[in-house]
């Protein structure tokens, strides 16, 4: 397939490298052309020049990269950051944070959908990172078999959760505003560093309470995060597994949530407190980066 041997890095092989004999994979002294019943013959001179043109079209040979056309190939990365579809609670206008919910039926479209946006566009995973939640890990696993691609190495992290909503979790967000003021829920969801109030430790929606957490030191477990904490977890997951990914592979998907999406398009553009309380990540609406050798970022697309 194009993703091992990528077309734009293969070039013809010179005539004079090729005997027109033999390709490969056949035998010395036999003719490649299945129909030439006389393989001696059809070397010889048999089958007349004709065929010798025919046996020289068919034995046009892609020889392996070059050294420049392997440092090009090195040096492009794609990054693909994937916001998992609408949830439930994102239909039902609910803060859901850590909760747990799975996709909508327009969640599940639109995890196809990013599916055939990748396929359109050529992309095809190597790697994917994952959240420990089932709306992201579903989106993962419904764009990748689009692709065909439900083979390739995938990696959960809660470090890749949606931030933490602390006590507004499952709440009306419109009712929400109602009661504590428009002005007061829009810091508590815009704002950089200014976290919901938290969740008591016995507060049954608080994370020590979920199986999927119990290896984890309950200290590192949040019971409300600002978009600073998110970073903050966030980046030393990206430190030590995305980078050494991206490193190894050329495409990488990450499929998790707006608000850790949102960590890192903030070190990857280098966007500052302020300017990445504006950035909107839409569910699923694959957002792609071209990095260079060092990982800065080249173009973005989506």
């Amino acid at each position: 397939k194009a993703e091992s041997t990528p077309a734009s890095a293969l070039a013809p092989a010179p005539a004079a490298a090729v005997d027109i004999g033999q390709t490969r994979g056949s035998p010395p002294g036999r003719c490649s052309v299945s129909r030439c019943r006389d393989s001696e013959t059809s070397i010889q001179g048999g089958c007349g020049t004709r065929r010798l043109l025919q046996l020289s079209i068919r034995m046009i040979t892609y020889w392996p990269l070059t050294a420049t056309t392997k440092r090009a190939h090195a040096d492009m990365k794609r990054l693909i950051l994937l916001r998992h579809g609408q949830s439930t609670w994102n239909l039902e206008n609910r803060f859901t944070g850590w909760h747990d919910v799975d996709l909508s039926d327009q969640g599940r479209l639109e995890a196809t959908r990013a599916g055939e946006l990748m396929q359109t566009a050529g992309i095809a995973p190597q790697m994917v990172f994952t959240s420990v939640l089932t709306r992201a890990i579903r989106t993962a696993f419904m764009s990748l078999d689009v692709l065909d691609r439900l083979w390739v190495p995938m990696l959960k992290d809660w470090r890749l959760n949606e931030r933490h909503y602390g006590a507004l979790t499952g709440l009306n967000k419109s009712e929400t505003a109602a009661e504590y003021g428009d002005e007061q829920v829009h810091v508590w969801r815009r704002s950089f560093a200014t976290p919901p109030p938290p969740l008591d430790t016995d507060d049954a929606r608080h994370p020590r309470h979920d199986p999927r957490y119990a290896d984890l030191d309950p200290a590192q477990l949040p019971g409300t995060e600002s978009l600073k904490d998110t970073l903050a977890r966030v980046m030393p997951f990206h430190a030590s597994d995305i980078v050494p990914a991206l490193e190894r592979y050329d495409s990488v998907l990450i499929a998790a949530h707006g608000n850790s999406l949102r960590a890192l398009v903030k070190h990857l553009e280098g966007l500052s407190d302020e300017a990445i309380t504006g950035v909107e990540i839409a569910t699923g609406d694959p957002l792609v980066y071209e990095l260079n050798a060092a990982l800065s970022v080249r173009s973005k697309t989506s």
